[in-house]
């Protein structure tokens, strides 16, 4: 397990890529969390697309309750 503040798309993207070719016979499921305004934000969001396309699973969590402290929809 390898836990890395990789928030931005491109850095996501790089970490995630490191790391299934150092291990490419392993399984790689990343988890990332939305929670900075940025992230969130529609306009930013879909910088993401594709940020996650070496791991053999990727899974994505937000928090509803950020969500409504930031006011976003």
């Amino acid at each position: 397990m390898y836990k890395d503040f990789a928030h931005s798309p491109s850095k996501l993207k790089a970490t995630t890529s490191a790391v299934k070719e150092q291990f490419p016979e392993r399984r790689l499921i990343a988890i990332m969390e939305l929670h900075t305004f940025s992230s969130l934000n529609k306009k930013f969001i879909d910088q993401y697309h594709g940020a996650m396309e070496k791991a053999d699973e990727a899974i994505v969590y937000f928090s509803p309750e950020v969500l409504k402290h930031k006011k976003y929809p």
